[in-house]
């Protein structure tokens, strides 16, 4: 076996090796070439906003890896999420698509401000990061009731009861009365439900 340290330029670097016996013979050369990539990778985040308030419990990260303009494919995408109080987590490997693009990664997300970095690390082990600033509120929950109107009168036994509620918001309870509480349908902010009505007199 043998060892030597060969001194390579930055990009394709062809080399040769030869072999001589004790008698001064050299051996058919042998070669191959060697790259030194010493590059880091251009990472662009394209969400989330920098400075983005969101009571959601994740959030999507999305963005481009290139090199020299050209879709980095070999690298693999890393999201580290840091809060004021010490708090980590991490999302790993995120793989990019045929044009070097990600997508539709979720990152969890503390209570209050979150630094997210988001690096990008080639074959060759070269790095480049973005950072995002995201801040995720306490979730308060709030509902505002359409129909029906305030002293509405009805002889009907039952009513729809439908409004709006705030994003965080995926269950509503409504009760008429004394009754029992009914789950209403929510769905993009809206929310309905067709509730019993105690009998009167």
């Amino acid at each position: 076996t043998f060892q030597a340290d060969v001194p390579l330029q930055p990009g394709e670097n062809p080399v040769e090796l030869t072999t001589v016996d004790a008698a001064g013979n050299p051996s058919a050369p042998v070669g191959f070439t060697a790259v030194l990539d010493q590059q880091a990778p251009e990472l662009t985040l394209d969400a989330p906003d920098d400075g983005l308030e969101t009571p959601a419990a994740t959030i999507a990260v999305a963005g481009a890896v290139t090199a020299d303009g050209a879709p980095e494919l070999d690298a693999l995408v890393d999201i580290r999420v840091a809060d004021e109080r010490g708090r980590q987590s991490r999302v790993r490997n995120i793989q990019l698509d045929a044009d070097g693009r990600f997508n539709g990664a979720e990152a969890p997300l503390f209570v209050g401000v979150n630094t997210l970095t988001v690096c990008a690390e080639d074959a060759a082990g070269n790095r480049g990061c973005d950072e995002r600033r995201v801040i995720r509120v306490e979730a308060v929950p709030c509902v505002d009731i359409e129909a029906p109107a305030p002293d509405a009168v009805t002889g009907a036994p039952r009513v729809t009861v439908e409004g709006t509620v705030c994003p965080a918001v995926d269950s509503v309870l409504v009760r008429a009365g004394e009754g029992q509480p009914v789950a209403a349908v929510v769905a993009e902010g809206r929310f309905t439900v067709e509730v019993p009505l105690p009998a009167v007199g």
